[in-house]
């Protein structure tokens, strides 16, 4: 049987101690391109995938799940205008359908909801009449705004990640 976290025994309570920051989109506008920078790749406690610390600014950084092909130092583009590459981050509507995303918005602007796990990666099926239909990992077929912004690429972690052998 199940429990809920809260004031339950100590085997229950989600530990605060190791975590890095929250995970999401820096918040930019989205209409003009704009260009990051991967200043780190780093290990969360708790977390399957690794996060990719961001620059987009002097100072400002945001932090994303990594996907498979991101190193330290790469640079990756983040508006409706960037290419279709791996890790650059587009709204829905800019991608090409049959496309590997993560890190998905479920709502405009929410930072990145949906498949944010290692290994992960969702199918973009179709778009049109301002909807697209996204293909999870599970198998099962949502329905979100052209707009939401999704990373392009297979979130990292999958082989091995966080093995300390």
């Amino acid at each position: 049987m199940q429990r809920r976290r809260g004031k339950g025994g100590i085997q229950f309570r989600v530990s605060s101690k190791g975590k890095i920051a929250p995970v999401r989109y820096p918040n930019v506008p989205a209409d003009r391109e704009r260009k990051l920078v991967v200043r780190a790749l780093l290990d969360e406690r708790g977390r399957s995938a690794p996060l990719a610390q961001l620059e987009y600014g002097p100072g400002s950084y945001a932090y994303v799940p990594a996907v498979n092909g991101l190193a330290v130092g790469s640079n990756i583009s983040l508006g409706s205008s960037a290419a279709v590459a791996v890790g650059n981050i587009l709204p829905l509507q800019n991608i090409p359908e049959g496309t590997r995303i993560s890190n998905i918005e479920l709502r405009v602007g929410d930072g990145g909801k949906l498949v944010r796990a290692s290994g992960g990666a969702a199918t973009l099926f179709s778009k049109g009449d301002g909807k697209a239909i996204v293909r999870l990992p599970s198998g099962k077929s949502i329905l979100v705004d052209e707009k939401c912004r999704a990373t392009v690429g297979v979130v990292a972690g999958g082989e091995g990640w966080g093995s300390r052998s």
